[in-house]
């Protein structure tokens, strides 16, 4: 990169012909978090047939995991989390949390909770290698929904809804995000 004066006679770090000039490459962000999403397709599309079985019980279980609201306030500031996505997830997502929990834990979906777990492990890793240029928690779990919009998943289109609540599910669990 050659250094040149601008019109007041300035040296300009960024020459007119450098391509991250140019093109703006200095500001580039991914448009998405990309992860191999065939685990977390399977889990999704399971789970949409058992909870189609078990509909009429969501409205009357509540999440019954260790919910500490000190705790989670705290992972949410941690990792910068804003407050009205937190009672977003609280209002939206948490009742469906406690049969998420029954399903993966059921012995007979082993399988299903080992996707699940290297989905999250993968998800874990591509946030913290991608952190930086994220400035928000809010951010990053909509730049996985893309991730998985954007490569057209087959299969996935009906179970839009369960992805997302998937995706929050694993930020609430913290098997993403920071926990300290």
């Amino acid at each position: 990169m050659s250094n040149k004066q601008n019109a007041n006679g300035n040296n300009n770090t960024q020459a007119q012909g450098d391509i991250t000039y140019t093109y703006n490459f200095e500001n580039y962000k991914p448009k998405a978090i990309h992860f191999y999403e065939k685990d977390i397709k399977n889990v999704i599309e399971e789970f949409s047939g058992y909870f189609n079985q078990n509909k009429s019980e969501v409205s009357g279980d509540i999440y019954d995991g260790e919910f500490d609201y000190t705790e989670k306030v705290e992972k949410n500031r941690l990792n910068s989390l804003s407050e009205d996505y937190f009672e977003y997830i609280q209002s939206e997502h948490l009742q469906y949390f406690y049969k998420i929990d029954s399903f993966l834990k059921d012995p007979k979906n082993k399988t299903l909770l080992d996707n699940y777990n290297k989905t999250a492990f993968e998800i874990k890793f591509k946030i913290q290698t991608m952190r930086s240029l994220f400035s928000s928690f809010d951010e990053i779990l909509g730049e996985l929904y893309n991730g998985l919009v954007d490569k057209n998943v087959s299969g996935l289109e009906e179970n839009r809804d369960l992805y997302i609540v998937f995706i929050t599910y694993m930020y609430w669990n913290c098997d993403i995000g920071k926990k300290r």
